[in-house]
Formats: C-alpha cells, structure tokens, sequence
C-alpha cells in the first residue's frame, strides 16, 4: 500500500469512526475541532504526529515520509484531508492546501541549532518563496534570528515553555509577523524544535508541536 495510502488510514482511525473521523481530518476547512477533542484522540504509535493549530482549528497531522533536501532532510507531515506541510530542522519550507501556500521554499545552508545555540550574535540569512493565492513569485525574506525569553506559550500544550530555549526568527522589512521556535536541549540527539510559530502572510498563522508532549493530558 501507498505510504501516503497509510498515514490517511491512520489518521481517519483516530476518531473511530467515519463519521467523527471526517470532521476531524478536514483541517482548515468548514468543519471545527475543539482542541480537547483532538488532543484526546487515540494514537496509532506506528507513525509520528504533530499538533497543528491555525485558522481557528486544531488537528493532528502524521509523518509521511522524511525527503533528502538541498540543504538538509525535510518531513512530510499530512492531514486527511491532504493539507500538507514540509519542515526542515522545525522551519517551515512548504505548505499546500491551506488558505497560504507556500512553494518553492528555498533555504541557505544553515547552522545546526546546537551551533544557533552557541552563537554571541544574531544570525542573519535570506529565503526565497512563492505564495499563492496571488501567484506572488521569488520572494525574498531578509531575516533575523535571535533568543528571546520563554514569554507566552501561545497554543503550546504539554510542554513547560521556561525549560526551553526560544527564538525569534523577524524579518528585517516587517513583511511577516515573527515565527517562533521552542528547543528542547535534554534529548540525547541533541536540540531540536519541539514547538514552532508561523505566519504564512500578515492574516494566516499556523503553529506545530511535537505530540504527544510529555506533559500533556490524555
């Protein structure tokens, strides 16, 4: 079977039923979640899950594939309804079936986090993207990253935003809201991102966590 025919039969199993299930793997559609439904949800652990929240809703989106990148591996996260997200060491560089699209995402090689973390000054680079709807072609974000303190965890859950490292990644001619980057530092495998923040455009936001996350209420 399909590897993506799987993960979409996993996911409509998370509700039990087909009914339920539908409503549930319609992300950023019509159709609304609350978030203690989701987060309630059973989990098939053969795959690896993110909570995902934006436009109003909440979902559970699961791995589908990790692809070599340019710069680096890139997951494949899907939801039900085939919304799909792309995210390289925690960054978004791609999203299709949402009100934002985002293609042709294309990154410098960058420094692992573990060296992020170590730096004494602020790390600057450029991304090139396409957005539709709008059909808006090769642009070009001038960033800027740096620490910042916890502050408020926004849709986080399950997670104690004092015990991780955080950063804010703006850009430099205000053309997007500030993403958001929450590192754990105690894995084994060293730091990764565990919570992220996204604006896709000035209106449409989107955040993604690790889940199940160890503090988290099921």
């Amino acid at each position: 079977m399909p590897r993506l025919a799987v993960v979409l039969l996993a996911l409509w199993s998370l509700a039990g039923c087909a009914t339920e299930g539908r409503a549930l793997i319609q992300a950023f559609g019509a159709a609304r979640e609350s978030a203690k439904r989701v987060d309630q949800q059973p989990l098939n652990p053969a795959f690896a899950y993110l909570r995902a929240t934006g436009g109003g809703l909440t979902v559970l989106m699961a791995r589908g594939s990790v692809d070599l990148g340019p710069t680096g591996p890139v997951e494949v996260w899907y939801t039900g309804g085939l919304e799909v997200v792309r995210l390289e060491r925690g960054r978004l560089v791609g999203a299709t079936g949402l009100p934002v699209e985002w293609s042709g995402v294309v990154l410098p090689p960058l420094p692992e986090w573990r060296d992020i973390l170590a730096r004494t000054e602020p790390l600057r680079w450029e991304r090139r993207r396409d957005v539709a709807p709008g059909y808006r072609y090769g642009l070009v974000d001038r960033l800027v990253l740096v620490p910042v303190a916890p502050g408020h965890p926004g849709a986080m859950v399950g997670f104690d935003p004092a015990r991780l490292r955080w950063f804010e990644e703006r850009s430099e001619d205000n053309a997007l809201p500030p993403a958001r980057y929450a590192l754990d530092t105690s894995g084994p495998d060293g730091p990764r991102v565990v919570y992220a923040e996204q604006c896709l455009d000035s209106r449409f936001c989107l955040t993604w966590q690790q889940w199940p996350a160890p503090g988290a209420k099921k």
